[in-house]
Parts: C-alpha cells; sequence; structure tokens
C-alpha cells in the first residue's frame, strides 16, 4: 500500500461506512456517537481492570472472560472502535479531528515547556515564537535539574552556573534569564 491513512481519511471512511453499512445517517442523535465511543471505552477500561485485579491477586473471571483470553488483539479492537466511533462524532458535529488533535498537543507542549510539535500537511503548525518559548522553558527546567545537581557542591558550583546563565541570551537577542518558567 503507497499511501498512508490520514485522520481526514478515517474521519470520511468511518462516516461513509457507518451510514450506508449501518444507515446511521445524519440525522441520528449525536448523543448516540457519544454513548458509543464510551461503550467502547467503557468495554476497553473493563479489560484494563480486569488485568490488574488479577495483577494484584483478585478473582479471575466473574461473568466473562479471564485474564488468558484478554489479548492485544482484543484490546486493540476495542482501542480501533472507540477511535472508529470519535472519527464519526466529530464529523457529525463539524470538529475536525486532526485540527483538533494538533491543535491540543502542540498547547500542551507549549505549556509545558516541551519542544516537540505535531505539523500538518508538511508546515510547521506553531510559529517560531511559540517553539522558541517551549525550548527556552525545556531549558529552563534543565537548568533547576542542574542547579538541583549542583547543590552538593556547595555555593560555589551554584554561583558559576547562575553567572554563565545571567550573561547567556539567543541570537535573537532573548535574555534566558527573563523568560517566565
Amino acid at each position: 500500500m503507497d499511501k498512508f491513512l490520514t485522520i481526514p481519511d478515517l474521519v470520511e471512511k468511518c462516516d461513509e461506512r457507518s451510514t450506508i453499512l449501518y444507515k446511521l445517517g445524519p440525522d441520528t442523535p449525536i448523543s448516540y456517537w457519544g454513548m458509543a465511543m464510551m461503550g467502547e471505552g467503557g468495554e476497553l477500561c473493563n479489560l484494563l481492570a480486569k488485568l490488574e485485579r488479577a495483577k494484584l491477586g483478585g478473582a479471575d473471571g466473574g461473568n466473562s472472560l479471564k485474564t488468558e483470553d484478554i489479548t492485544k488483539e482484543k484490546l486493540a479492537e476495542e482501542m480501533g472502535g472507540l477511535v472508529i466511533y470519535l472519527a464519526i462524532l466529530s464529523k457529525r458535529i463539524g470538529i475536525s479531528l486532526e485540527d483538533a488533535i494538533i491543535k491540543t498537543f502542540n498547547d500542551k507542549s507549549l505549556k509545558m515547556g516541551y519542544p516537540i510539535m505535531l505539523e500538518k500537511n508538511n508546515q510547521i503548525a506553531q510559529s517560531h515564537d511559540d517553539k522558541l518559548t517551549a525550548h527556552v522553558k525545556l531549558l529552563i527546567r534543565n537548568f533547576e535539574s542542574l542547579e538541583h545537581a549542583l547543590t552538593p557542591y556547595g555555593q560555589g558550583g551554584l554561583n558559576a552556573l547562575r553567572k554563565v546563565m545571567e550573561g547567556a541570551t539567543s541570537n535573537d537577542g532573548v535574555n534566558w534569564t527573563n523568560i517566565k518558567k
């Protein structure tokens, strides 16, 4: 297969199949898709709970599967179902699932100072300034870890590190010591 599956392709194929095969067209209540998605999520969580309960020495089995019957394929089936219903739900309420994933991922990366960003259609999803801010936040976190690591060496080691950081500026003229955490 030459072509990779894209999120927009997934959304379109899932919606088309639900309409043609299952006769669940645009008039299907939105709540149906939310409930179907949560049903798949609940089944996945139930399988995971059974595995955890058995690992902790609890009863195995009950009314349904035993842990020996829970396979990666079964877990994958529930995950796949959850994503399929999410794809249909996004289409039916007019939200681009791809855009939502990219925005949420990148917003969280920026907030946490993580420099990796998702891209759409080979275009940078965040501005240069946002990426620079994420890199700076990550460097500050690393500085704080280094500062903590140098504590056993006394005030001399910490003062040397602070002196280096106070004079550090980027080529863009950003004073790294004034960046908020």
